[in-house]
Parts: structure tokens; sequence; C-alpha cells
């Protein structure tokens, strides 16, 4: 079957971790500089980047590599994710780009896409929280998996 109450609770749960780490990520910012933002923010304005827009960017990039790496299917219907490899090498460059970008490795690259600087502390609680994303959501996927095999 194509549609059933695992994979309709598999979504759900997963949506839900997804909008809890978005939630929780907005938060990150801290109270005084998202007042300044709210504050300046201007719908018709040319774009400004802010520490809110930017970690919204990140959390949005690194949730649709999540997606694809948590409910990728395999076997019986494909090789596994480990032995296809295009795919393993596109989520590795996938992460590997969110985890450059937050940690602003490469400036240059940060000024290009218009993203705005954030501490280093802030950048690696970004970065723990979408790992714990993508471990919540793989559990919750395999669970439901594991409960509606039968």
């Amino acid at each position: 079957r194509s549609f059933s109450a695992g994979m309709l609770l598999s979504l759900v749960g997963q949506f839900g971790a997804h909008m809890a780490t978005m939630l929780l990520a907005t938060r990150l910012v801290p109270a005084d500089v998202m007042q300044s933002i709210i504050s300046e923010a201007d719908p018709d304005g040319v774009y400004k980047p802010t520490i809110l827009n930017t970690i919204v960017f990140l959390v949005g990039m690194a949730q649709n590599a999540i997606i694809y790496a948590v409910n990728f299917q395999g076997r019986p219907f494909m090789q596994s994710a480990l032995q296809y490899r295009p795919f393993m090498y596109s989520l590795y460059a996938s992460f590997g780009m969110v985890t450059v970008i937050t940690l602003r490795l490469v400036p240059s690259f940060n000024e290009w896409l218009e993203l705005s600087p954030m501490p280093l502390q802030l950048a690696l609680r970004l970065l723990g929280l979408l790992a714990a994303d993508l471990v919540v959501t793989f559990v919750w996927e395999r669970l439901m998996r594991w409960v509606f095999s039968g």
C-alpha cells in the first residue's frame, strides 16, 4: 500500500519535529536583536540580511536534506543508501555546505549569499539543533516502520 496509518503518523511526526526545530531555531536569536529586526522590518523595502533570515535559510536548507536522508527507502525497491553513492555524496555535500555556511568558514561565500554573520556560540547551538532534528526524525521514521511493518 502506498498510503497507510504508519506513513501518515510518520509524516505528522516528522512535520512536528521540523516545525519545533524551526521555532526553537528562531528563538536562538537574542531578544534585543529580534526586537530591532521587527522594528526595522519593511516588507516593501530592499532585502537586508539579518540573523533571523539567515537562521531560517539554514534550517530550511538542512531540513530539505534531512527529509531526503530520513525518507529514503532503499531495499527492496532500490539500492541501500550506502550503496547508492550519488545519493550519499549529495547528502554529504548538503550537510557539509550547511556546516560551512553556519560556521562561516568561507566568509566571502556567506557575503555572496547575503547572509548575516552570527556569533560562534549561536552557530554551534544551531548545528546542534539541526543534528537533533536529524536524529529525532530518523528515529521516529524507523519506529513507525517497525510498529506498522506487519
